[in-house]
């Protein structure tokens, strides 16, 4: 490696008809269900602003290879739908359709101190090698010959993290170190070539195609993959990359706040997730019920007060609230006549202990 390079270095339409023997609400809720499996994830509703903030990070980060802004965070409390945000962000914008590579990983505070180093950091990377290998614009051995270039001799190193690297360079599986794992590489001069090698990587990629990581749960990190996530994000010289990370509020001394603090002169999104307002909560229930064939009046006294409730037991996270009033129909705790009409009984609801809490438990009640 030059001088020069270790100096930059650091630097549904379900229309079935309802039989005798089938009541009208039976048939929505098998229609709600029937839709539900069509779209594969909960309808999103309230979060526009935050949403433009996100794309207009995206379009910042096209061609400047001098440090532009390419760092998004969003924080707010669990629950709130920090990953629903970044999840429909990349939906809308079909990443896949359009040849931006996106990598996504997760870390886990049930196991922060068990997880192996870089956990997260290995599953964005697996997901965009396996995106590079099914690439055919590149064909696959244009992305071969060029990561073998930039990253040289350190390729069976980068192997080690990324383990289907090897079907990607084309490396036999007996050219690589087994008995070297992701905790030998947090330490020594291992650590410094992961470093070095993982920079290349990640310019060799930004090089030719726009690319996304988005990691998630950041207040569960283990400190050697900040400090890796740290020296990725400072890389020199980086063009169409953004960085997406989402985390919970955490203290000014935790490790992660004060990367942030170093690094927020890239900052181009700064986003605290705050809950939506009932009149978002209004908009998703008449969107599930006009779905139904629903007459309802949106200024109705009934579903203002219902989508008060609503908007209190779930926190105001847009998912929750969704989840919440399929789960509603779908249990037949809304109810429909059949001519567009539909009742609830509010104080039935209020004292209903059947109804789930969380938004895991009404979809594990949802799907049984």
């Amino acid at each position: 490696m030059s001088d020069d390079e270790e100096q930059k270095e650091k630097e549904v339409e379900p229309s079935q008809l309802v039989s005798s023997t089938e009541s009208h609400t039976a048939h929505l809720r098998r229609t709600v269900s029937l839709n539900l499996e069509r779209e594969g994830t909960p309808l999103f509703f309230g979060r526009m602003a935050e949403l433009e903030t996100l794309r207009q990070a995206l379009e910042g980060v096209q061609e400047s290879d001098t440090n532009p802004r390419r760092l998004a965070w969003i924080y707010g409390k669990s629950g709130i739908g920090k990953t629903s945000l970044v999840e429909s962000f990349l939906r809308d914008n079909a990443f896949e359709k359009v040849g931006i590579l996106v990598g996504h990983g997760s870390f886990d505070e049930r196991c922060a101190q068990t997880q192996k180093p870089y956990s997260a950091l290995v599953d964005c990377f697996m997901q965009i090698v396996e995106q590079l290998i099914e690439d055919r614009d590149p064909p696959d051995n244009s992305w071969r010959n060029r990561i073998r270039e930039a990253v040289g001799k350190e390729a069976k190193l980068l192997v080690l993290l990324v383990p289907n690297m090897a079907r990607l360079l084309e490396i036999e599986e007996d050219e690589t170190d087994h008995e070297t794992d992701t905790f030998e590489l947090s330490t020594g001069r291992l650590l410094e070539r992961l470093r070095f090698v993982l920079r290349r990587f990640l310019r060799v990629l930004c090089s030719h195609r726009k690319l996304v990581l988005f990691m998630d749960e950041l207040q569960s990190a283990d400190e050697d993959s900040l400090r890796m996530i740290d020296t990725l994000l400072s890389t020199y010289a980086l063009k169409n990359f953004l960085f997406i990370g989402c985390h919970r509020g955490v203290k000014q001394t935790h490790l992660l706040a004060r990367i942030k603090t170093k690094l927020s002169a890239l900052s181009a999104a700064d986003i605290m997730m705050k809950p939506v307002d009932k009149d978002v909560t209004r908009h998703v229930i008449l969107h599930h019920l006009k779905e139904l064939g629903s007459s309802i009046d949106s200024q109705s006294g009934d579903i203002e007060e219902l989508a008060i409730w609503i908007t209190e037991r779930s926190g105001g996270d847009p998912c929750h609230i969704s989840h919440l009033v399929r789960y509603l129909i779908e249990h037949e705790k809304l109810r429909g006549d059949g001519n567009g009409k539909w009742s609830w009984d509010l104080s039935q609801l209020k004292g209903d202990k059947t109804i789930p809490s969380n938004s895991l438990d009404l979809v594990s009640e949802r799907i049984k």
